[in-house]
Protein backbone atom coordinates (compact mmCIF):
# COMPACT_ATOMS: atom_id res chain seq x y z
CA UNK A 1 0.00 0.00 0.00
CA UNK A 2 2.96 2.42 0.58
CA UNK A 3 3.93 1.85 -3.01
CA UNK A 4 0.62 2.81 -3.92
CA UNK A 5 0.20 6.09 -2.18
CA UNK A 6 3.97 6.76 -3.89
CA UNK A 7 3.13 5.58 -7.48
CA UNK A 8 -0.74 5.65 -7.88
CA UNK A 9 -2.17 8.49 -5.87
CA UNK A 10 -0.40 11.41 -7.38
CA UNK A 11 -1.09 10.34 -10.71
CA UNK A 12 -4.98 11.51 -11.26
CA UNK A 13 -6.14 8.81 -13.79
CA UNK A 14 -4.19 6.29 -11.96
CA UNK A 15 -5.94 7.36 -8.74
CA UNK A 16 -9.11 7.44 -10.55
CA UNK A 17 -8.93 3.71 -11.64
CA UNK A 18 -7.85 2.56 -7.94
CA UNK A 19 -10.90 4.37 -6.73
CA UNK A 20 -13.08 2.51 -9.30
CA UNK A 21 -11.19 -0.79 -7.91
CA UNK A 22 -12.11 0.16 -4.35
CA UNK A 23 -15.47 0.63 -4.50
CA UNK A 24 -16.26 -2.59 -6.79
CA UNK A 25 -14.28 -4.68 -4.37
CA UNK A 26 -16.06 -3.16 -1.51
CA UNK A 27 -18.43 -5.81 -0.49
CA UNK A 28 -16.17 -8.32 -1.01
CA UNK A 29 -15.89 -10.20 1.97
CA UNK A 30 -13.09 -12.20 0.98
CA UNK A 31 -10.77 -9.29 -0.71
CA UNK A 32 -7.57 -7.77 1.37
CA UNK A 33 -8.96 -4.77 0.14
CA UNK A 34 -12.54 -4.66 1.12
CA UNK A 35 -15.05 -1.73 2.79
CA UNK A 36 -13.36 -2.32 5.88
CA UNK A 37 -9.94 -1.25 4.52
CA UNK A 38 -11.73 1.46 2.59
CA UNK A 39 -12.82 2.79 6.01
CA UNK A 40 -9.62 2.46 7.29
CA UNK A 41 -8.02 4.21 5.07
CA UNK A 42 -10.42 7.19 5.17
CA UNK A 43 -11.63 7.74 8.56
CA UNK A 44 -8.72 9.20 10.39
CA UNK A 45 -8.47 11.45 6.96
CA UNK A 46 -8.91 15.42 7.43
CA UNK A 47 -11.54 16.21 5.94
CA UNK A 48 -10.32 18.83 3.56
CA UNK A 49 -8.17 15.91 1.90
CA UNK A 50 -10.26 13.73 1.94
CA UNK A 51 -13.14 15.61 -0.14
CA UNK A 52 -9.98 16.11 -2.49
CA UNK A 53 -9.30 12.92 -3.21
CA UNK A 54 -12.77 10.74 -2.25
CA UNK A 55 -15.33 13.03 -2.73
CA UNK A 56 -14.85 14.97 -5.53
CA UNK A 57 -14.57 11.02 -7.53
CA UNK A 58 -17.78 9.97 -5.62
CA UNK A 59 -19.95 12.85 -7.68
CA UNK A 60 -18.05 12.12 -10.80
CA UNK A 61 -18.53 8.89 -10.99
CA UNK A 62 -21.92 9.49 -9.90
CA UNK A 63 -22.67 11.69 -12.88
CA UNK A 64 -21.16 9.14 -15.45
CA UNK A 65 -23.42 6.24 -14.29
CA UNK A 66 -20.16 4.94 -12.96
CA UNK A 67 -19.78 2.06 -10.14
CA UNK A 68 -21.00 4.61 -7.58
CA UNK A 69 -24.37 4.12 -9.04
CA UNK A 70 -24.24 0.60 -9.79
CA UNK A 71 -23.38 0.00 -6.43
CA UNK A 72 -26.31 2.36 -5.13
CA UNK A 73 -28.47 0.52 -7.74
CA UNK A 74 -27.23 -3.03 -6.20
CA UNK A 75 -28.29 -1.54 -2.54
CA UNK A 76 -31.67 -0.14 -3.71
CA UNK A 77 -32.59 -3.76 -4.81
CA UNK A 78 -31.75 -5.35 -1.50
CA UNK A 79 -35.21 -3.84 0.09
CA UNK A 80 -36.75 -6.95 0.16
CA UNK A 81 -34.29 -9.67 -0.31
CA UNK A 82 -33.50 -12.24 2.66
CA UNK A 83 -30.25 -11.22 4.26
CA UNK A 84 -27.67 -13.79 3.31
CA UNK A 85 -25.14 -14.50 6.15
CA UNK A 86 -21.48 -14.13 3.54
CA UNK A 87 -21.21 -10.34 4.61
CA UNK A 88 -21.23 -9.03 1.71
CA UNK A 89 -24.59 -6.85 2.72
CA UNK A 90 -22.91 -5.45 5.91
CA UNK A 91 -19.87 -4.64 3.73
CA UNK A 92 -22.00 -2.60 1.48
CA UNK A 93 -23.04 -0.74 4.19
CA UNK A 94 -19.86 0.65 4.98
CA UNK A 95 -19.46 1.67 1.57
CA UNK A 96 -22.51 3.39 1.12
CA UNK A 97 -22.52 5.10 4.44
CA UNK A 98 -18.99 6.83 2.84
CA UNK A 99 -20.85 7.99 -0.24
CA UNK A 100 -22.48 9.97 2.03
CA UNK A 101 -19.54 12.87 2.11
CA UNK A 102 -20.18 13.62 -1.39
CA UNK A 103 -21.16 17.58 -1.30
CA UNK A 104 -24.06 16.56 -4.09
CA UNK A 105 -27.72 16.19 -2.32
CA UNK A 106 -28.82 14.06 -4.68
CA UNK A 107 -26.24 12.00 -4.24
CA UNK A 108 -26.95 11.79 -0.33
CA UNK A 109 -30.24 11.57 -0.98
CA UNK A 110 -30.13 8.65 -2.82
CA UNK A 111 -27.00 6.74 -0.73
CA UNK A 112 -29.12 7.72 2.40
CA UNK A 113 -32.29 5.47 1.03
CA UNK A 114 -29.81 2.95 -0.41
CA UNK A 115 -28.31 2.70 3.08
CA UNK A 116 -32.45 2.02 4.42
CA UNK A 117 -32.37 -0.98 2.08
CA UNK A 118 -29.63 -2.38 3.04
CA UNK A 119 -30.17 -2.18 6.80
CA UNK A 120 -34.20 -3.10 6.43
CA UNK A 121 -32.79 -6.68 5.98
CA UNK A 122 -30.14 -6.68 8.92
CA UNK A 123 -31.28 -3.82 11.46
CA UNK A 124 -28.31 -4.79 14.35
CA UNK A 125 -26.03 -4.25 11.39
CA UNK A 126 -26.76 -0.20 12.87
CA UNK A 127 -24.63 -1.24 16.50
CA UNK A 128 -21.59 -1.69 13.83
CA UNK A 129 -21.76 1.27 11.97
CA UNK A 130 -22.63 3.22 14.94
CA UNK A 131 -19.42 1.68 16.45
CA UNK A 132 -17.46 2.72 13.06
CA UNK A 133 -18.80 5.94 12.28
CA UNK A 134 -18.94 7.76 15.85
CA UNK A 135 -15.91 9.90 15.50
CA UNK A 136 -16.00 10.54 12.00
CA UNK A 137 -14.65 14.33 11.47
CA UNK A 138 -17.47 14.70 8.46
CA UNK A 139 -21.14 16.36 9.81
CA UNK A 140 -23.02 14.94 6.12
CA UNK A 141 -22.27 11.59 7.36
CA UNK A 142 -23.25 11.29 10.58
CA UNK A 143 -26.42 13.22 9.87
CA UNK A 144 -27.23 11.16 6.98
CA UNK A 145 -26.20 7.67 9.12
CA UNK A 146 -28.70 8.40 12.03
CA UNK A 147 -31.47 9.14 9.57
CA UNK A 148 -31.06 5.93 7.40
CA UNK A 149 -31.04 4.12 11.14
CA UNK A 150 -34.00 5.65 12.43
CA UNK A 151 -35.75 5.02 8.93
CA UNK A 152 -34.71 1.48 9.15
CA UNK A 153 -35.88 0.68 12.74
CA UNK A 154 -39.35 2.74 12.09
CA UNK A 155 -39.70 0.04 9.32
CA UNK A 156 -38.36 -3.24 11.64
CA UNK A 157 -40.73 -5.48 13.41
CA UNK A 158 -37.78 -6.80 15.97
CA UNK A 159 -38.49 -5.26 19.45
CA UNK A 160 -35.01 -6.77 20.58
CA UNK A 161 -33.19 -5.56 17.68
CA UNK A 162 -34.51 -1.95 17.87
CA UNK A 163 -33.66 -2.13 21.57
CA UNK A 164 -30.04 -3.28 20.87
CA UNK A 165 -29.66 -0.28 17.83
CA UNK A 166 -31.44 2.77 20.41
CA UNK A 167 -28.97 1.22 23.36
CA UNK A 168 -25.73 1.59 21.16
CA UNK A 169 -27.33 4.84 19.79
CA UNK A 170 -27.51 6.09 23.49
CA UNK A 171 -24.39 4.81 24.49
CA UNK A 172 -22.40 6.44 21.92
CA UNK A 173 -23.69 9.89 21.44
CA UNK A 174 -25.71 10.92 24.97
CA UNK A 175 -24.84 8.55 27.84
CA UNK A 176 -21.40 9.91 28.36
CA UNK A 177 -20.98 13.45 26.23
CA UNK A 178 -23.74 16.20 24.79
CA UNK A 179 -25.35 14.94 21.78
CA UNK A 180 -24.18 16.56 18.11
CA UNK A 181 -25.13 20.16 17.81
CA UNK A 182 -26.64 19.65 14.49
CA UNK A 183 -30.03 19.71 15.38
CA UNK A 184 -31.03 17.53 12.65
CA UNK A 185 -28.39 14.41 13.37
CA UNK A 186 -29.28 15.05 17.26
CA UNK A 187 -33.54 14.60 16.29
CA UNK A 188 -32.66 11.63 14.49
CA UNK A 189 -30.84 9.91 17.25
CA UNK A 190 -32.90 11.16 19.58
CA UNK A 191 -35.83 9.65 17.78
CA UNK A 192 -33.70 6.15 17.54
CA UNK A 193 -33.35 6.56 21.51
CA UNK A 194 -36.99 7.39 21.85
CA UNK A 195 -38.25 4.22 19.40
CA UNK A 196 -36.24 2.18 21.79
CA UNK A 197 -38.23 3.48 25.20
CA UNK A 198 -41.50 2.87 23.49
CA UNK A 199 -40.86 -0.46 22.15
CA UNK A 200 -40.03 -1.31 25.82
CA UNK A 201 -36.56 -2.73 24.51
CA UNK A 202 -34.42 0.08 26.26
CA UNK A 203 -35.11 0.93 29.97
CA UNK A 204 -32.70 2.16 33.03
CA UNK A 205 -32.04 5.19 31.30
CA UNK A 206 -31.70 8.64 32.02
CA UNK A 207 -34.42 10.46 29.63
CA UNK A 208 -33.09 13.67 30.80
CA UNK A 209 -29.74 13.38 28.45
CA UNK A 210 -31.90 12.34 25.21
CA UNK A 211 -34.59 15.72 25.31
CA UNK A 212 -34.19 19.50 25.44
CA UNK A 213 -32.48 21.44 26.96
CA UNK A 214 -29.39 18.78 26.42
CA UNK A 215 -27.61 20.62 29.27
CA UNK A 216 -27.60 24.18 27.88
CA UNK A 217 -27.94 26.63 30.33
CA UNK A 218 -31.75 28.48 30.28
CA UNK A 219 -32.48 31.94 29.53
CA UNK A 220 -32.68 34.65 32.09
CA UNK A 221 -36.68 34.87 33.48
CA UNK A 222 -36.58 38.38 32.38
CA UNK A 223 -37.95 39.50 28.71
CA UNK A 224 -36.03 42.40 27.09
CA UNK A 225 -38.08 45.99 26.97
CA UNK A 226 -40.41 46.57 24.51
CA UNK A 227 -38.14 49.11 22.03
CA UNK A 228 -35.67 45.97 21.61
CA UNK A 229 -38.63 43.66 20.94
CA UNK A 230 -40.08 45.57 18.35
CA UNK A 231 -37.41 46.92 16.24
CA UNK A 232 -37.81 44.49 13.61
CA UNK A 233 -41.53 45.57 12.90
CA UNK A 234 -39.90 49.47 12.58
CA UNK A 235 -37.35 48.17 10.01
CA UNK A 236 -40.13 46.44 7.89
CA UNK A 237 -42.51 49.19 7.42
CA UNK A 238 -39.61 51.40 6.52
CA UNK A 239 -38.91 49.03 3.94
CA UNK A 240 -40.65 49.94 0.45
CA UNK A 241 -44.09 48.17 -0.77
CA UNK A 242 -41.86 45.48 -3.33
CA UNK A 243 -40.32 43.65 -0.25
CA UNK A 244 -43.35 41.78 0.35
CA UNK A 245 -42.69 38.31 1.44
CA UNK A 246 -42.03 36.10 -1.63
CA UNK A 247 -43.11 32.30 -1.34
CA UNK A 248 -41.26 29.58 -3.16
CA UNK A 249 -42.72 26.63 -4.86
CA UNK A 250 -42.92 23.35 -3.26
CA UNK A 251 -40.43 21.08 -4.87
CA UNK A 252 -40.42 16.89 -3.71
CA UNK A 253 -37.51 14.89 -4.72
CA UNK A 254 -38.69 11.67 -6.05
Amino acid sequence: WSYIQQAVLPDTSAQQSLLRTLVLVGPDPAHPYNACFLHGWLLPMPMVDRDALWSTFLGYEYDRGGVVAKVLRWAESTAHLPSPNDGARDLAAVLVTWFLTSSSRILRDRATKALVALLSGSLLQATELFDAFSSVNDDYVLERLAAAIYGAAMRCPDTHAVGRVAATCYEHFFERRKPPTNALTRDYLRGIVEMGIHLKGLTAIDTSRIRPPYGALRLPGSTPAKPHVNWIGRVWRACPSDCSPCTAPSRTMI
